[in-house]
């Protein structure tokens, strides 16, 4: 798979994950300070299958509280979710 491809893939696959979480906390206006974690273990599965290897949940989470915190101090005005892609075939590819 082309690195192109696997950011959209992986974007698509954040934005997905992150539109089923604001559904889920609905009542609560989104509000979720174990966000990273109800991600990691949503996306464990088809992160596998997009970047083919296995990371455990507590791995994804790790990388997810990173990427947040590096997209919002170095380039909040970038799509979060590709940042995100980015972030993690760096860290994992």
């Amino acid at each position: 798979m082309f690195e192109a491809e696997r950011i959209e893939k992986l974007s698509k696959l954040f934005h997905e994950t992150h539109d089923a979480h604001a559904e889920e906390f609905a009542d609560v206006d989104g509000a979720d300070s174990n966000w990273p974690r109800w991600f990691a273990a949503r996306l464990a599965e088809p992160l596998a299958e997009v970047l083919g290897r296995e990371l455990a949940p507590e791995r994804i989470a790790t990388l997810i509280e990173e990427a947040d915190k590096e997209h919002l101090n170095t380039s909040p005005g970038r799509d979060w979710a590709v940042y995100y892609a980015e972030f993690f075939i760096a860290r994992v590819m």
